[in-house]
């Protein structure tokens, strides 16, 4: 059960009612609503105490990828990478600390939309298990930039490296999806949220042979 419950609407100015209905009308999409495990209602529920904070934020997500409201800027395999470097690095973090939530729970909600993109099964797998070298070239570097952004500890070369590839504008995309993905795995930490178990994700796995992480 979340810390939290979920707002009402009926607090806070007409601006902040007006936001309210505007997220709850969003959250209808399909994008959400296919999430029926792990409902995307048990984080925006509590986030619309602050409505207007939580109608920004999917206007960003909007602008970074597809949510079923328009045109996105990055393409749905792409945006689905990003998203699993970042889950399998707060996980692994996670599990190295002995921490209780190891955000299993937004791998699970993203992957039948990241296997509907194209993304392969054995790429997310080699990003559970670690496995770096078993992704294309250009997914490691990729991988690298996101982990950096996480960590803090992207350089020169590693950004101009990949801005060769990507240009100005998808560095800068990529850099804050990665973000807004961190920013909602760790809201969805302190919520207190249940997370998904390693079985469920197993579900999804290609190799059952292949011991997860």
């Amino acid at each position: 059960m979340a810390r939290v419950p979920s707002a009402t609407g009926n607090q806070g100015s007409a601006a902040d009612r007006a936001a309210f209905g505007e997220v709850r009308a969003r959250l209808g999409q399909a994008f959400f609503t296919e999430k029926t495990k792990y409902p995307a209602s048990d984080v925006f529920g509590p986030l619309l105490h602050a409505p207007r904070v939580a109608l920004e934020l999917l206007e960003l997500g909007g602008a970074l990828r597809n949510l079923g409201d328009g045109e996105a800027s990055l393409p749905e395999d792409f945006v689905e990478f990003v998203a699993f470097v970042v889950f399998t690095h707060l996980h692994d973090e996670a599990v190295s600390r002995g921490q209780a939530f190891a955000y299993r729970r937004p791998m699970f909600n993203h992957l039948p939309r990241a296997l509907k993109s194209g993304l392969r099964p054995e790429t997310i797998q080699s990003l559970r298990n670690h496995d770096d070298g078993a992704l294309l070239p250009e997914q490691r570097e990729l991988a690298e930039f996101v982990r950096g952004v996480l960590t803090g500890s992207v350089d020169e070369q590693r950004w101009a490296k990949l801005q060769d590839r990507l240009g100005a504008r998808r560095m800068i995309e990529t850099a804050s999806y990665a973000l807004l993905n961190f920013f909602f795995c760790r809201l969805e930490s302190a919520l207190g949220l249940t997370d998904a178990t390693e079985d469920e994700l197993d579900t999804y796995s290609p190799a059952k042979d292949v011991a997860p992480c």
